[in-house]
């Protein structure tokens, strides 16, 4: 059985060769001829009698492996699976199938992260399940696909998997909000560009305050904390940052363009102290650093306009990814230093004081963590207590093993003032 390891956006490979999107069709039939003592059987199909209408297709049918070219350019656009008991899989060198073991829609979603609605077919119960330049396909697999786009969050909830957006939503309509859930792939301009349009049609053009919190990579990121960054897959940096950082960039821009005409506004960028010192890993703490200065940058330039940019740290934060991640033993164990971690729901109260805040303009461009906010403005958690504060001297100090015994005989109320924080940061 052929053994293959998929690089999400980018290839298909073993050992002896890579299939790379964007190859063009006389490419790969070449590399395929070179190894033909692997591949034993590769199908052309095009249409003669319009060969620009419909894409070329190599079915490499031994292994159940189908690439899709455009009919124009003859580019590898697409590399579909299509029987999950033909070849064995890898990603990131572990094997997640076998003749024996087929993946479920839920493993692979598992595996590979949130992607955007497949395609169902209801007569043929076949699903297709689409991530960026690869598609699984599955056969038989009953009409309840329907109900459950995987898109960022998912819409409808699991039982092992809290938090989809209609939990969400419907926790605000319990308390006497409105809310609207919708499915954006935050990888997907077209889909980013899409969301704001219909705020603008169904909201006439009003849009009060951003908060730039997507992130994916989450699973990955917690399987590969500690690992130095040369021992981990350079895409790891795209895969955190393309949704944690460049859809931030691109929700701004589509934010202001709301806000600015009405003279008002607050964008906020949920970022944490890996953006000052390291933390899990490079790729993590370069995004966060890099918020950072979108908040403070497009501060500059919306502060004329009276819309404010703030970038705002929470503490520590247990969230419902985390929580149920198998791989979050250390993240645990750090949050387990907090007194008093945060609730989710924390940022979510600090953000919407803030957005009726008379002095909201003296925090744009600015860090805001939200310990130190809610204690200025007597801001509890749910559960009436405050947060610990990450500046606190007595948290600090517990951090050392050897001091950790201090910390009991220091007032909670002494904290680190932030010049001192601040160079704490890289510095000339």
């Amino acid at each position: 059985m052929l053994e293959v390891e998929i690089t999400q956006q980018r290839s298909i490979h073993t050992t002896k060769w890579e299939i790379i999107l964007g190859m063009s069709l006389y490419q790969v039939i070449k590399l395929l001829k070179q190894n033909d003592d692997q591949i034993k059987s590769v199908v052309l199909v095009y249409n003669d009698k319009d060969p620009l209408s419909a894409d070329y297709t190599l079915n490499l049918s031994n292994d159940s492996i189908l690439l899709h070219f455009d009919s124009i350019t003859q580019r590898l656009k697409l590399i579909e699976l299509y029987d999950l008991k033909k070849v064995k899989l890898k990603y990131f060198g572990n094997c997640f199938n076998s003749p024996q073991i087929v993946p479920t829609i839920e493993n692979i979603n598992e595996i590979f992260g949130p992607t955007r609605p497949g395609d169902y077919n209801r007569e043929s119960q076949s699903f297709l399940m689409h991530f960026p330049g690869l598609t699984f396909f599955f056969n038989q697999i009953g009409p309840q696909v329907e109900t459950k786009p995987m898109n960022g969050r998912t819409l409808k909830s699991s039982n092992d998997k809290p938090g989809s957006l209609e939990e969400t939503a419907e926790a605000i309509r319990s308390r006497g909000g409105q809310c609207i859930p919708v499915c954006v792939n935050h990888e997907n301009e077209s889909e980013i560009e899409a969301l704001f349009e219909r705020i603008t049609k169904e909201q006439d053009g009003r849009l009060d305050i951003l908060v730039n919190n997507a992130y994916k990579g989450v699973e990955r990121l917690l399987m590969t904390s500690g690992k130095p960054f040369w021992e981990v897959e350079p895409d790891m940096f795209d895969e955190i940052n393309n949704v944690g950082l460049r859809n931030h960039y691109y929700c701004a821009v589509y934010a202001a363009r709301l806000m600015v005409p009405r003279k008002q506004g607050l964008i906020v960028f949920i970022s944490s102290p890996g953006g000052l010192r390291y933390l899990f890993n490079v790729a993590y703490g370069v995004g966060k650093a890099a918020c950072d200065r979108m908040a403070s940058d497009t501060a500059v330039e919306l502060r004329k306009h009276n819309v404010a940019s703030i970038s705002l740290w929470p503490a520590g934060v247990g969230t419902d990814t985390i929580q149920a991640s198998e791989y979050n033993a250390g993240f645990l164990k750090m949050l387990q230093k907090f007194d008093k971690p945060e609730s989710a729901e924390y940022a979510g109260l600090i953000i919407a004081h803030l957005a009726q805040n008379p002095s909201l303009m003296q925090y744009s461009g600015k860090i805001v963590t939200t310990a130190d906010y809610g204690a200025t403005y007597s801001i509890p958690d749910i559960d009436g207590q405050y947060p610990t504060n990450i500046r606190s001297f007595s948290f600090l100090i517990k951090q050392v093993p050897s001091l950790s015994w201090l910390s009991g005989w220091i007032p909670g109320f002494l904290k680190v003032p932030y010049w001192l924080w601040h160079q704490a940061s890289n510095k000339f």
